[in-house]
C-alpha cells in the first residue's frame, strides 16, 4: 500500500480496516454499529477465539484433576484430541446425499454419465468369470473429492463373455436391473459401453456383504437377523412381482449400506417365469447400450426396450446358483422356481443365527453335498434347529420343507411369527438399521473353518425329469403311436446282435478245446 493511501485513510478519520481472510472480510472484524447484510457481525464468537477458550478450559481442567487423580499420558492425549476435533452438529448425510438416496423409493439415475467422469480405485470389490466389480466415485466439480458420490461399477469383458456364451445371462441381468427400483436392491443408476467393456454403475454398499460380517462376528443377534431378513424378503417379493426368480440367494449376495440397510446384489441368476418377463428378455440390452466415450453425444438411455433393439436368443436353458443353497428339487435336475428362493431364505436365516449353513458335509466332494441335500429331512435337522429360538425355529422349519407344496412362500414368510410386530415392507423407511460393531480381529465361529469360505456360483443345464416325458394322446380306439406286431417267423428268433454273440461264444469255446488238447 502506498504512503499517500495510508495518509488518506488516517486523515479521513476512517476506522481501522477489518482483518482479511482467504474468503474475504472476517465478519467479526467490524466494531461499528450492528447492521444487516452478509458482513454484519454476529453474536457468535470467531472459531479461533472460541477454540482458544476451549484450550484454556482444557488446561484448567487438567490443573484441577492433577491433584485429585494422576492421568496417564495416553489418557491426556485422548482428552486433548477431543478438544481438537470439530463439533459435528450437522448430519453426515447432508454432505453425502448419495448415501441418503440409497434407501429412497426411486434411485437417482445418471442417464448421461461418461467413463471419464468416474475415478476408480486401485482395489477391486470383486471378480467373476467375465466381469470385475470396481469401486468408483463420480466427479462433481462443485464439491470436494470426499463428497463425490460412491458407486460400485461392474465392468463386463464382452469378448470373454461371448466366448463363454454368457450373453443371454448378462442380458437378463441388465433387464432385471432396469425393471427394479425397490430400495432393497443394489440398483443400477447408469450403464454404457466403453472400448471392449460394458459398464453397469450400481449403488455402493460400504459395509460389505453378510458373509464378511459373519466371518468377523461369528453370528448375529436375533433382532439384527429380523431386520436384515425382513429387508431381503421385501426385495425378493419385488423381484417375484415382475415375473423373475432370484435364484442365487446367499450371504455373499446380500450387501449392507453405510446406514446398515440390506440390499440384494448380483442378478446373474435371475430367470423369467412369466410370459411378460420372457418377452422383456427377447432383446439384447447389452448390445444397445449407449457409448460412454467423452466425444459421444449426451443421449439418455431409454429404460424401455425398443423394437429396434437387437434380438437375442432366449433358448438358454442354463441356470445359475450355489450348490449349498439349492433345494432338493433343483439338485435333482429341476428348474428353479419361487419355492427355490424360499428354501434359500431358510438357509440364510439359519446361517445368520447360528453362524453355519444348515446342510454341510465334511468332505470336499460336491456330490456328497448334493446327496445330503436330496436326503435332507426336518427330522434329521431337528437337533441343529434346537439352537434357535422357538419363533426362529418355526420359520426355518417351514422354509426348509423338502416338499414344495408344503413349503412356506417368501411372501408368506413376511407374516410369520418371527416378524411379529414388524412390517418388513416398510423397513427401508427407517433412518438406520441395527448397528454392527467393528472388530479389530476376526472372531471365527466354532466349528469347521470351511464354513467361512466364500461360496461361488455355478452354471449348469437343467436335466429333464421323467415326468416331463408323456406319451402321445390316443384318438378313439386307436393310439397315436404305431405298433409293429411280431410275426410267427420272428417269434423266438434271436436278434442279429444276439446271434453274433452266440457265434462268438461258440468260436471261443472251440479255440479253448484245441488249446487244451495241445
Amino acid at each position: 500500500m502506498s504512503s499517500s493511501l495510508q495518509a488518506g485513510s488516517e486523515s479521513s478519520g476512517c476506522p481501522k480496516q477489518p482483518p482479511l481472510t482467504t474468503t474475504g472480510v472476517a465478519p467479526w472484524g467490524f466494531q461499528g454499529s450492528r447492521g444487516s447484510g452478509p458482513l454484519a457481525p454476529t453474536a457468535e464468537q470467531p472459531p479461533a477465539r472460541r477454540h482458544m477458550q476451549e484450550l484454556q478450559a482444557f488446561r484448567e481442567d487438567e490443573d484441577e484433576e492433577a491433584g485429585a487423580k494422576e492421568k496417564s499420558g495416553i489418557e491426556r492425549v485422548h482428552t486433548y484430541l477431543k478438544v481438537l476435533c470439530p463439533d459435528v452438529s450437522v448430519d453426515a448425510t447432508d454432505n453425502m446425499p448419495w448415501q441418503a438416496a440409497l434407501m429412497a423409493e426411486s434411485p437417482t439415475l445418471l442417464p448421461t454419465l461418461k467413463f471419464h467422469q468416474l475415478v476408480f480405485s486401485h482395489e477391486d470389490i470383486g471378480k467373476g468369470a467375465f466381469s470385475i466389480v470396481r469401486y468408483a466415485r463420480a466427479i462433481d466439480k462443485e464439491k470436494t473429492q470426499s463428497q463425490w458420490p460412491e458407486y460400485a461399477v461392474k465392468v463386463i469383458d464382452t469378448k470373454t463373455m461371448e466366448d463363454l456364451g454368457y450373453e443371454a445371462s448378462v442380458n437378463r441381468e441388465i433387464c432385471v436391473l432396469r425393471m427394479l427400483s425397490h430400495p432393497g436392491i443394489a440398483r443400477m443408476v447408469s450403464s454404457f459401453r466403453w472400448r471392449d467393456g460394458a459398464y453397469l454403475v450400481l449403488e455402493y454398499a460400504s459395509r460389505g456383504d453378510l458373509h464378511s460380517i459373519l466371518v468377523r462376528m461369528g453370528k448375529l443377534e436375533e433382532c439384527t437377523v429380523q431386520f436384515f431378513l425382513g429387508e431381503v424378503i421385501a426385495a425378493l417379493n419385488a423381484i417375484h412381482e415382475v415375473g423373475f426368480v432370484y435364484g442365487d440367494l446367499k450371504p455373499e449376495n446380500v450387501v449392507v449400506t453405510s446406514s446398515c440397510h440390506a440390499k440384494l446384489a448380483d442378478f446373474g441368476g435371475c430367470r423369467p417365469l412369466t410370459r411378460e418377463a420372457r418377452e422383456r428378455t427377447q432383446h439384447s440390452l447389452l448390445r444397445s447400450l449407449r457409448s460412454g466415450d467423452w466425444r459421444a453425444a449426451d443421449a439418455a438411455e431409454n429404460p424401455l426396450v425398443s423394437e429396434e433393439a437387437y434380438a437375442v436368443s432366449s433358448d438358454d436353458s442354463r441356470v445359475e446358483g450355489t450348490t449349498m443353497y439349492l433345494p432338493p428339487e433343483v439338485v435333482r435336475g429341476g428348474a428353479p422356481t419361487l419355492a427355490a428362493d424360499a428354501w434359500a431364505l431358510g438357509c440364510l436365516e439359519y446361517q445368520l443365527l447360528s453362524g453355519r449353513p444348515p446342510i454341510w458335509v465334511e468332505s470336499e466332494c460336491e456330490e456328497d453335498l448334493r446327496s445330503r441335500i436330496v436326503s435332507f429331512s426336518l427330522d434329521l435337522a431337528s437337533e441343529a434347529l434346537n439352537d434357535l429360538s422357538e419363533r426362529a425355529r418355526g420359520l426355518a422349519s417351514r422354509l426348509l420343507e423338502p416338499d414344495t407344496a408344503q413349503r412356506l412362500s417368501v411372501v408368506g414368510a413376511a407374516s410369520a411369527p418371527f416378524f411379529e410386530g414388524l412390517d418388513v415392507f416398510a423397513l427401508y423407511k427407517k433412518a438406520r438399521g441395527p448397528d454392527l460393531p467393528v472388530f479389530e480381529k476376526a472372531s471365527a465361529p466354532a466349528g469347521d473353518e470351511r464354513w467361512q469360505k466364500r461360496q461361488f456360483s455355478k452354471i449348469w443345464t437343467v436335466m429333464p425329469l421323467p415326468q416331463d416325458y408323456a406319451l402321445p394322446d390316443s384318438f378313439g380306439d386307436k393310439v397315436a403311436c404305431t405298433l409293429i406286431l411280431e410275426t410267427d417267423t420272428e417269434c423266438g428268433t434271436p436278434f442279429a446282435d444276439e446271434s453274433w454273440a452266440l457265434g462268438r461264444e461258440a468260436t471261443f469255446a472251440r479255440s479253448n478245446s484245441q488249446f487244451e488238447s495241445l
